[in-house]
């Protein structure tokens, strides 16, 4: 008995090394350092769009590591957190199409008015969309003539340029705007890229009026 529990301890440890390098595997490191390097919040969102579903996962789930890092949390912050994160960061969450977003859209209001109770209004802000204020934990300077990575950095940047002002910087569907309504009047719109955890299409400005 006691050496079938060794065994099954064995193979399970193996087999979870085996998915923890399979899934560090699907990841381009590069890719997310480049995308964590734009300076400019458009940019950096047209870049993510780019990014595999396992790889945005990845970055929301440093992004907490590093939430809870730079924070002196109480117990009661650190739990909701730590809950948000095996509650809802899930690769599934981050595909097209995927039925998680409709959970996800049916608990959103519910999260918010929580971690707004619990974190306060700006470290909610901070925990559920600001992703670019992660960008000093990553390389500096990545995008160069020494890039190696497959991801189309360069490309994009060129793209961005020429529509540079015009694209859109939050969601109708999930708004974090401070003051006023966000709306469509004519900006370039993406699929994503804004709204909480960057799921929601991006898709007009905050004005006041």
């Amino acid at each position: 008995m006691k050496n079938l529990l060794l065994v099954m301890a064995f193979s399970f440890s193996f087999f979870s090394c085996v998915k923890t390098l399979q899934t560090q595997s699907e990841i381009d490191e590069d890719a997310l350092i480049a995308v964590m390097s734009f300076n400019d919040v458009s940019q950096m969102k047209n870049a993510y769009e780019l990014l595999k579903p396992i790889e945005k996962l990845e970055l929301w789930s440093r992004h907490i590591r590093f939430f809870i890092q730079s924070r002196d949390l109480t117990e009661e912050q650190k739990v909701f957190v730590l809950k948000f994160k095996e509650d809802w960061l899930k690769k599934e969450l981050f595909e097209n199409n995927s039925p998680s977003l409709n959970n996800f859209n049916s608990a959103l209001p519910k999260i918010k008015q929580n971690a707004q109770a619990i974190l306060g209004v700006p470290d909610a802000y901070a925990l559920l969309i600001d992703l670019q204020a992660d960008s000093h934990f990553y390389r500096k300077n990545i995008i160069s003539e020494n890039f190696t990575s497959n991801f189309p950095v360069n490309s994009l940047k060129v793209k961005d340029n020429a529509d540079q002002g015009s694209s859109c910087s939050c969601s109708t569907e999930d708004s974090y705007c401070n003051a006023g309504t966000c709306r469509n009047r004519g900006c370039a719109s993406s699929k994503r890229g804004c709204g909480t955890l960057f799921l929601y299409p991006c898709d007009g400005i905050c004005y006041l009026l």
